[in-house]
Order: structure tokens, then C-alpha cells, then sequence
């Protein structure tokens, strides 16, 4: 008898732990939530919850009339039966299979599973009936710590159909839960109770006030406990700041001190009495719960402030996606024509809702200023965009209208919203019958007349004001053969006797890239060039423009289109611009735009993160990792061949390679690691992270002598041909995150090797 005692005790554990696996919920509920709603992702969970009441219930009474091994069999067998069918929800449209394998028929029979254990232990143990439930239901707990790394390890392996994870766990549930139920036999009759212990009959129990209050206590803490469980994963994410296998490791701990917990308390109320520990327990859950919001929002305020290096355009048209991305910047337009629409004498601060700079202000987010827009009024020619009557005349003469709008939009935007970065025009360099849009009409000379004149009026009101020389499309100069616009504008600033007591007259450089991954780096180090040339190479650059519009997009599709630009090639591209623009030592990046407002379908260029429906494109959820990934950056550094491109971001405590292949060849990485159980984060284009452990490679054929050891293997696909007949964006990146400096990269295309970086 006492072997089948303790037979049943590991028995009952075993089915707890199985079960307990349902805690894990929380990692595949976020999981499936680019094609869920949160709502939507915890149903299948809840649900399960639900039915627990009910097959416990039937369980309870069918255990009595058969026996606990044959309930617990079928509960165990309908459980891991549950997990298999909701492995076959592998697409957003299934979440009914989601709802019905996993909520309804594996949450009737958890519920019958778990209460076998909890009733069969308590006759067994008849004198220590605390301590043997606290350990039974303490199995339910620990379930999740073993549950939750296997479940993201098979979570990462198909990010993209979450539920086949569920596959290999149900069939694991069945085979242990199965092996433990037939551990779980009856003690002898006389032996299974303690003395002057009875049961009640339902009749009897509902006649008590006892159960009433029993059953209310039961319902909130569950409900407390069961909310913070549905949305762990989620929560250590969103407010922690964790990836993915942080999340899991959450989870894991989560349920590591949910189990220990029953089975410490079980142990007290053994010693102390029952009601004062539930007592205890209500009291400092109570406590837990008013803390719990005081602490995650001053986590969040730690780990998801904004993120000063990384921008977007207009940000003002999707707050809620600003914040969630963590863009630390927007740029804003300040537009001339609508502050003065009538003449000089009027000034309208309806010009920028407030609405916009106090949401930018409540986030964090810094407003970057663009000044445009000549009114027809104040234009030499009377067309909007022209330049600008009295250019000529000293920055304090009433009648130079664009100084004294300079001076009076940066004095009470400076003041009031502390904005203190101005860009002066947009694109200045588009002339008027070249391309079919342009917003400045005037020469070069005009424009360097237009800086001039915003720097000295600007200073003069607002010393911390920051002048910024417009982004350019340089190709329009490629195109005809001239002289960059930039190193025409600094030639006349050189020229000019005052320029070098004023700092050549500007304090950065925006610059414009589109679509073309190797421009990002030509343009850049281009434009440092020409200001080392001209002796202001100190400056900083940021990029307040870049992207590839993604003209095939399905939902945004461009009648006519140039480039056959995909979404997911949208989501490398900003990748690979904001890597490359790290190592080419910009200051802030920004991407255009936020949100594509006003869009009309077959005739707009789509260029939103977000879509005009409201819907994030991939590149959203690329550049957030961006964000995550790149923010702490200290150095950078570009290493390339004709076939491939690695950045290396080193960072506090660890580095990121940024990984990817240039031609159409998928591209092999080899990164050192320095041991056998050193494992590196792999991130995906969705923002996803997987844990990736050390291969061993037995050497490399062009190393002197042979390189053999443990190595992170990273391979990337190749990029594809755009309709014009070339690579405009190259092959889908990888992000690995290693600990520790940088390391040896060995990198393999087409079965030949070379050594990359020392």
C-alpha cells in the first residue's frame, strides 16, 4: 500500500505538470497576434479557463461512480487530443479550431484531469492533506516553467503559423500525462479518509454559507491571477521592454513562483491553520495588484521612452503607432503660406494644431520644424513656393517678410514648445521644369540667400535655435551632369566675407534617399565629402527622408508603377538604410512617413509604415526592432564585398550584426562564438527573436591553418530583380545579437569562403 501511495503522489504531480502547461498561453496569444487582435488572441485561453469549472465537475462526479485512473485518462487524452487539433489553426481564419481544440475541448478535459489528483491525494494523505494538495496543484504551477522555453523554441521555428508549436507539445502532453494518470489507483476502503472527516453532497454544500463564500473568494482571486497570467508574454514586452525569449523566460519565472508558492503555503496551513493563510494570501495579493500598475508605469517610463535617434515624418496622424514604435522625433511642417495667408500683418497659430505639439510633448517626442512655402503675397513671381520679396534687405527691416516670419515662428515655438531645430525649404534643389514637382522656384544663389537670412534671424531671438540646410534629391544633378547642390550652396557661403563669423550660416545637413539600398552609403559619404571640403566635415547629417515605397502592395497598389517594390522589401530596406546610415555616422534618422493620409488608391505612391485602413505594414514592425536593436549603438562599422554586407553595432555589453546579402546569391555568415553553450538572438524582419546556439564548423578551406570550433551560422536569401532590371533592394537582412566585443565573421556564397572582418 504505501507503494501505491507514493506511486500516486508522482502520479498526480506528473498530470499537474502537464496541464499546467495552459499557464503558457500568454507566449502563443502574442504569437498570433499580427494576425489577431489582443481580444482575439485570449479567447482560446479563456475559454479554456472556463471549462475547467465544467469538466471538474463532471470529473468529480464521474470518479465516484468509475475510478480517478480512468477520469484522469480520459481528462489527460482529451487535454493532449485539445492541443493536437488547435495545432491545425495554422492561419487567422481558423481561430475557430484555436477556440475549439484548445479552449473547449482541452479545457473540459484539464478540468477533469486536475481535480483527480487534488480529491485522490487528500484520501491517500488523510493527515497531511494541505501539503499533499499544495503539491499537487503546485505540479499545475511549475507546469508553465517547462512549458514556456520548449513552447518559444517552437514558436521561432514558424513565427509565421505559431500553432504548429502546439503539435510536438500535444503529443508530449499524451505520452507523460497518460504515463501519470495510470500511476493514480484508490486506497483501500478505511483507509481513505481522515478521522471524522465526510463529504458533502451538492444538495448539501449549496445549503452552507460556507461554499457561498468559498466560491466568491475562489472567483476573484482566480480572476486576478488568471489576468495576469493571459497577458505575462505580452506585458514583459510592452512594458518591459523584453524580446521574445525574455518573454519567455517571464513566463517562466511567472510559474516557477506560482508553483513553489502553493506548495510553501500548503506547508503553512498545515502548521497554522487554513483561514489565517488564505487570509494572508488575499491580503497580500490585494497589495500586489495596487502596486503592480505604480510599477509598470514606471518601468515603461524607463524602458519604452522614446528614442532620440530615430524619427519619422508626421507623426502627428498616428500617435498611438509614434509611441508604440518609440520614435524619439518627428519632423513637422511649418507651413508660411498658412501662418500668413492674407499679409504680414497677420500671424495665425492655427497654422499647427496644438493638438499635434502637445500630443509630441506628452510623448516625449522632440518636433523638428520645416519652414516652407512662400505665400504668393510675399513671392517676387506671386506663385507659391517662390522666392520671397525683400530676401535682400537686413534681417531686422520689416519688409524682408521671410526674416520676420523667421524671427517671430522661432521666438514663440522656441518659448512656448521648446522647438529649436528648424530646416529651412524642402528639397531646394528640384528646379521648375526638370521634374513635375518643386517648392522652391529659385536659383541656388537664392536659396543660399533664404539660409542666410533664416540663420541670423533665427539666432536673434533664439541662441539654442539649430538652422538645418534642406534634404536633397541629389539625382536630379546626377541626371544633368551638374555640380552636387550642396557643393554649389557652400561655394557661395565660402565666398561670402561674413559667412566664416557666422558658421557658414547653417548647423546641419538633411539629407533625402529613396529606394536604392547602395545609396544610402554613396549618398551619405558623398555629402560628408563635400562638407570636409569645405571645412565643416564636423557638422552632423540625419537623414529626415527615407524609404522604398512599397508600389506592390496589394492594398496600395501604383497604377503605372516605376519599381516592383514588395511590402517586405519596404521592411529590408529601412533595415538596411538605418544600419548603413549608423555606420556612416549620422546623427538622427527618420523615416517618410508615418501614415499615408489622403491616399488614393492606383494613382497615390504609398509610403506609409501604416496604411490608410490603419494597418501596419511589415516595415512597422522592422523598424520598431530597429529601434529596440540599434538605439544603444556606440560604433559602427560597414564591411563589404560584391556579394555581401555586414554592419557591426557595437554596443553596452554586446554586439549586432547587421547581415545581408548584395546580389542575388544567398549569402552564409559564420560568427564566432567562444564556448559550446553560447547561444546569440537572432532577430527576423517581423521584430521576432530567436535563441540560436553554436554549431560546430569543422574549418574553413581558404584559412591558414583551418578555423575549426563553434560558430554562429546565420544564412540569408538573396535579393531579388526589381522590374528595371537591377537590384534596388538588397536580400532580406538578419540582425544576430551576440554578448561581448565584436568577433571574427567568416562568410560563405556559393561554396567559396573569405574572411570578412578580422
Amino acid at each position: 500500500m504505501t507503494q501505491a501511495r507514493w506511486a500516486a503522489l508522482v502520479g498526480g504531480v506528473i498530470v499537474q505538470v502537464v496541464i499546467g502547461g495552459v499557464y503558457a498561453w500568454s507566449l502563443f496569444g502574442r504569437a498570433l497576434q499580427p494576425g489577431l487582435s489582443a481580444v482575439e488572441a485570449a479567447i482560446p485561453f479563456e475559454v479554456a479557463i472556463g471549462m475547467i469549472f465544467v469538466g471538474a465537475s463532471v470529473g468529480g462526479r464521474l470518479q465516484d461512480r468509475r475510478s480517478p485512473r480512468f477520469v484522469a485518462l480520459v481528462g489527460v487524452g482529451l487535454y493532449g487530443a485539445g492541443v493536437l487539433l488547435a495545432s491545425l489553426a495554422t492561419s487567422p481564419d481558423l481561430l475557430w479550431l484555436l477556440v475549439l481544440g484548445y479552449g473547449v475541448i482541452g479545457g473540459f478535459g484539464l478540468g477533469m484531469a486536475y481535480i483527480v489528483p487534488v480529491a485522490l491525494l487528500q484520501k491517500w494523505f488523510p493527515q497531511h492533506t494541505a501539503v499533499v494538495t499544495g503539491l499537487a496543484v503546485g505540479g499545475f504551477g511549475f507546469g508553465a516553467t517547462l512549458t514556456s522555453p520548449v513552447a518559444q523554441h517552437f514558436i521561432a521555428q514558424n513565427p509565421d503559423a505559431p500553432a504548429l508549436a502546439f503539435r510536438p507539445l500535444g503529443v508530449a502532453y499524451l505520452v507523460l500525462g497518460l504515463v501519470g494518470a495510470a500511476l493514480l489507483v484508490s486506497p483501500p476502503r478505511g483507509e481513505d479518509r481522515a478521522a471524522g472527516a465526510s463529504d458533502f453532497t451538492a444538495a448539501q454544500a449549496l445549503r452552507t454559507p460556507q461554499w457561498y463564500l468559498l466560491t466568491a473568494t475562489l472567483t476573484v482571486a482566480v480572476l486576478a491571477g488568471i489576468a495576469l497570467i493571459s497577458m505575462m508574454a505580452g506585458a514583459a514586452a510592452d512594458v518591459g521592454g523584453l524580446d521574445a525569449a525574455g518573454a519567455a523566460a517571464a513566463v517562466g519565472v511567472l510559474a516557477l513562483f506560482n508553483g513553489a508558492g502553493r506548495v510553501a503555503w500548503a506547508a503553512v496551513a498545515q502548521r497554522v491553520g487554513r483561514l489565517k493563510v488564505l487570509a494572508t494570501i488575499l491580503v497580500l495579493e490585494g497589495l500586489a495588484l495596487i502596486a503592480l500598475p505604480i510599477w509598470a508605469a514606471g518601468a515603461q517610463d524607463i524602458e519604452r521612452r522614446p528614442e532620440q535617434r530615430f524619427g519619422v515624418v508626421e507623426a502627428y496622424y498616428r500617435p498611438a503607432d509614434a509611441i508604440d514604435l518609440r520614435v524619439g522625433w518627428e519632423r513637422m511642417i511649418f507651413e508660411w503660406a498658412k501662418f500668413q495667408v492674407g499679409g504680414p500683418h497677420e500671424y495665425s497659430l492655427s497654422a499647427v494644431p496644438e493638438a499635434w505639439l502637445a500630443e509630441a510633448q506628452q510623448a516625449g517626442r522632440e518636433v523638428v520644424g520645416l519652414l516652407k512655402n512662400t505665400p504668393a503675397w510675399a513671392s517676387e513671381s506671386g506663385m507659391l513656393g517662390a522666392r520671397p520679396h525683400g530676401l535682400h534687405l537686413p534681417v531686422d527691416d520689416p519688409n524682408n517678410y521671410w526674416a520676420a516670419f523667421v524671427r517671430q515662428t522661432v521666438q514663440h515655438y522656441g518659448a512656448v514648445w521648446d522647438i529649436h531645430h528648424w530646416i529651412i525649404y524642402n528639397e531646394p534643389d528640384i528646379r521648375p521644369g526638370e521634374f513635375p514637382w518643386y517648392e522652391f522656384d529659385g536659383e541656388v544663389h537664392d536659396y543660399f540667400e533664404l539660409l542666410r537670412v533664416a540663420y541670423l534671424a533665427a539666432q536673434s531671438v533664439d541662441p539654442q535655435a539649430r538652422i538645418y540646410i534642406a534634404g536633397m534629391q541629389w539625382w536630379g544633378d546626377v541626371q544633368a551632369g551638374r555640380a552636387p547642390y550642396l557643393e554649389r550652396l557652400l561655394a557661395l557661403a565660402a565666398a561670402d566675407p561674413l559667412a566664416g563669423q557666422h558658421d557658414y550660416y547653417f548647423d546641419g545637413v538633411m539629407v533625402h534617399v529613396y529606394f536604392n539600398t547602395e545609396n544610402v552609403w554613396n549618398v551619405l559619404s558623398h555629402t560628408r565629402a563635400i562638407l570636409e571640403r569645405f571645412g565643416q566635415g564636423h557638422k552632423p547629417i540625419w537623414i529626415d527622408e527615407t524609404n522604398a515605397s512599397p508600389m506592390a502592395d496589394p492594398d496600395a497598389l501604383l497604377a503605372n508603377a516605376p519599381y516592383s517594390i514588395t511590402v517586405g522589401q519596404q521592411a529590408d530596406f529601412i533595415v538596411q538604410a538605418a544600419a548603413l546610415a549608423l555606420a556612416a555616422g549620422v546623427e538622427r534618422f527618420a523615416v517618410y512617413r508615418l501614415y499615408d493620409d489622403n491616399f488614393q488608391f492606383g494613382s497615390s505612391e504609398p509610403w506609409g509604415l501604416v496604411r490608410p485602413d490603419g494597418s501596419r505594414r511589415p516595415a512597422f514592425a522592422a523598424y520598431q526592432m530597429v529601434i529596440n536593436t540599434f538605439g544603444s549603438t556606440i560604433t559602427a562599422q560597414r564591411h563589404v564585398s560584391s556579394r555581401s554586407a555586414m554592419v557591426v553595432l557595437e554596443q553596452p555589453g554586446r554586439t549586432a550584426y547587421v547581415l545581408w546579402a548584395r546580389q542575388t546569391a544567398p549569402v552564409r555568415f559564420h560568427v564566432l562564438a567562444e564556448s559550446t553553450g553560447e547561444t546569440a538572438l537572432l532577430f527576423g524582419m517581423t521584430g521576432t527573436a530567436r535563441s540560436l546556439a553554436a554549431d560546430y564548423v569543422p574549418g574553413f578551406p581558404e584559412s591558414e591553418p583551418e578555423l575549426e570550433g563553434w560558430w554562429f551560422t546565420v544564412e540569408t536569401p538573396g535579393a531579388q530583380i526589381d522590374r528595371s532590371g537591377g537590384v534596388m533592394v538588397q536580400g532580406t537582412p538578419a540582425v544576430l545579437v551576440i554578448g561581448g566585443p565584436p568577433r571574427g565573421v567568416w562568410v560563405q556564397v556559393g561554396g567559396t569562403e573569405w574572411e570578412l572582418r578580422e
